[in-house]
């Protein structure tokens, strides 16, 4: 009898414990950072794909650029990566692929209704021919299929770390305007910088209304998302930008005129990893000078030395100390 109750409290105790089991089994697992699902951005390399030179190494991680895409070694295992453009960290790599997608963008409306109107002249029956105009503009919302630039960050297990979605365009004039995007990293950070932009790369003038929902803008992500993110104005159209590395520094310059195109001034700054070591405005002395504020090309070394082309010279920064050098 003793025997029987025993095996009668075991399988009571089965009884309750097995929905519990199952609904661990069976439960949603959630992608934190401490605990992420690898997914498939890493794979099997593909017969004809052949290792075209070494790109770096990053402790027990190597990357190789290849025929198409780039090959990863991690530890004693190759995987493939297959992406057009990718930038790479000590802490994972950043992927820039575009594709088409439906989105909702701002559209500016602008409307003038012309009505010829007659009046009166007070004491006689002759009449003055005039013309009301009318003028309506605001900025709505519609749906549309456009291109999309997807940034995606994702550690050496193939786990996405974060996603940057740029702004959209906005259409004017029945044309799509899309924001120019400029990507630079150097050892330590990825940065983005977004310019809004018009068709054939001419930046219009944009209405009031639209610089609401435009932004010149650059940001600054790390391996947790991101760090920074600089707003400058965007009154009108940015003439000159520049972002550009090399080893862990980074300099970013960006030139905003008067309506009429005329230098207004100009915006530099140079980061060592995602740390800001240099910021300056400059604005010409004399307004009559029409010549741009930032002229030339910009370069960066590995050591610091940066330099970029300053009204009738060059602007030099190195080892905490900036001068401006004109031309003879």
């Amino acid at each position: 009898m003793k025997k029987i109750n025993k095996k009668i409290s075991i399988l009571l105790t089965l009884l309750f414990f097995f929905p519990l089991l199952l609904g661990c089994i069976n439960a949603p697992h959630t992608n934190t950072r401490n605990h992420e699902t690898p997914i498939t951005i890493l794979s099997k390399i593909p017969e004809d794909v052949n290792e075209t030179g070494l790109i770096g190494e990053y402790g027990n991680v190597k990357v190789a650029k290849a025929t198409r895409g780039y090959i990863i070694y991690i530890n004693n295992s190759r995987f493939f990566l297959n992406a057009s453009k990718a930038y790479f960290f000590p802490w994972g790599f950043v992927v820039i692929e575009k594709t088409y997608e439906n989105l909702t963008i701002p559209v500016y409306i602008y409307t003038r209704t012309t009505t010829t109107t007659y009046r009166r002249i007070e004491g006689s029956n002759d009449t003055i021919k005039g013309v009301e105009v009318v003028i309506k503009e605001g900025v709505e919302n519609v749906t549309e299929v456009v291109e999309v630039t997807k940034i995606k960050a994702y550690s050496y297990n193939g786990s996405l770390l974060w996603e940057h979605k740029p702004q959209p365009p906005y259409k004017w004039r029945a044309i799509l305007h899309y924001p120019r995007i400029l990507f630079s990293n150097n050892s330590e950070v990825f940065f983005i910088a977004e310019i809004p932009q018009g068709i054939g790369g001419k930046s219009p003038d944009l209405p009031p209304l639209l610089r609401n929902v435009t932004q010149n803008c650059l940001y600054v992500y790390g391996e947790r998302g991101l760090i920074q993110k600089f707003v400058f104005s965007n009154l009108y159209r940015a003439t000159d930008v520049f972002l550009i590395s090399a080893g862990n520094y980074t300099a970013f310059g960006i030139e905003i005129p008067y309506g009429d195109n005329t230098p207004h001034y100009a915006e530099v700054l140079i980061f060592q990893g995602s740390k800001i070591i240099f910021r300056k405005s400059f604005v010409r002395d004399n307004p009559s000078v029409l010549m741009d504020l930032l002229t030339g090309k910009a370069k960066v070394l590995p050591n610091g030395y940066v330099e970029f082309g300053l009204f009738e010279g060059v602007g030099v920064y190195y080892n905490g100390t900036f001068k401006y050098i004109p031309r003879e």
